[in-house]
């Protein structure tokens, strides 16, 4: 699945403000995924083709993940730091 961002706010130094690209559908607004990079690649171009710039855009392709700190626990005591007296 890719999704593209769009500059929201452009800035110097790889600092600009990106917002997914969405679509709505039954009033319901999500950003707009690509499930190929055929379908991908035929909607930049459009895009490029249109009024957006190659700077205009990325493409992101989302990932998922999950976390788990079954390691941690309250009870455990966390060794003191010596201090350097010298």
């Amino acid at each position: 699945m890719y999704r593209i961002m769009i500059v929201a706010s452009k800035k110097d130094n790889a600092k600009s403000l990106y917002q997914y690209l969405t679509s709505t559908v039954n009033n319901v607004t999500a950003p707009l995924e690509f499930a190929t990079k055929e379908a991908l690649d035929e909607y930049v171009e459009k895009m490029l083709n249109g009024d957006y710039a190659k700077s205009d855009f990325i493409i992101v392709k989302p990932i998922e993940y999950s976390l788990t700190a079954d390691a941690y626990s309250d009870d455990e005591v966390v060794a003191d730091i010596p201090e350097n007296n010298e």
